[in-house]
């Protein structure tokens, strides 16, 4: 707890110090991914679809980073099997971080943590099957950023959940509770019958390559790969990978 409020305290703080620069990005792109979830069926599939996602991001004198993402994809799950199969996937992403610089040079390095809400959720035939991982955790993270030239430059950004709090199916796609409170579906998916969980019950890892080319003082283009890593075996195995390639464009305010 002392960790989320010591997060919560920088951030208010970042919006009290003299800002350097505020900047908003906007991606959008393709998403292919791997989704295996026993709990959900015995069959492997792969996802396409299109992700999107929007960040405000504030850099003081210090150079220190705040940041708030939304982003997400809209998929089609595929199996190998059947055309029957197929199933729609919904991702939900929302970051909150504060990072400070640690090294200011040609290659910028930021250490510090996030508050990462990480949201999947599959639905068949409407709700006759549905299946969820969602993850509310604390992370560790870095931005490395290197400027290439004066136009151009490039980031890296990797954050690894450290503690969290998983919200899974407690049986199967077909548990009865959730039959019986489909009108609930956002409380089930989101909080309810959650628990907190750690590394030792679940590995994760988010990370995040972008090439900028700098059109003008107040515009930047570029092209983004975001890749997402999640494994659990609550209640049953579980393993969700995401590729996505973006166009993307930020606008300094």
């Amino acid at each position: 707890m002392k960790i989320f409020n010591t997060i919560i305290i920088l951030v208010l703080c970042s919006f009290a110090s003299k800002a350097q620069q505020k900047s908003l990005s906007i991606d959008l792109g393709v998403n292919q991914g791997f989704f295996k979830d026993r709990v959900f069926s015995p069959v492997n599939y792969h996802s396409y679809g299109t992700t999107f996602g929007v960040e405000y991001r504030k850099v003081n004198s210090g150079d220190d980073i705040f940041l708030a993402k939304f982003s997400g994809a809209i998929s089609t799950l595929k199996s190998d099997y059947s055309i029957f199969f197929d199933t729609n996937d919904y991702q939900v992403n929302l970051e909150l971080g504060y990072l400070k610089n640690v090294l200011n040079k040609r290659l910028n390095l930021n250490l510090g943590g996030q508050l990462h809400s990480y949201i999947n959720a599959d639905l068949f035939d409407g709700t006759e099957a549905i299946t969820f991982f969602s993850n509310h955790s604390l992370e560790a993270a870095a931005i490395l950023n290197y400027k290439l030239k004066t136009k151009h430059s490039f980031e890296s950004k990797l954050s690894i959940p450290l503690v969290g709090y998983m919200v899974r199916p407690q049986y199967s796609g077909w548990d009865k509770y959730i039959s019986d409170n489909a009108d609930k579906a956002a409380k089930i998916i989101l909080y309810d019958r959650g628990t907190l969980t750690s590394i030792n019950d679940f590995k994760a890892i988010n990370w995040q390559a972008k090439y900028s080319y700098q059109l003008g003082p107040k515009m930047a283009v570029g092209l983004s790969y975001q890749f997402r890593y999640y494994t659990t075996e609550i209640p049953d195995k579980t393993a969700i990978a995401n590729n996505q390639l973006s166009l993307s464009t930020k606008f300094t305010l």
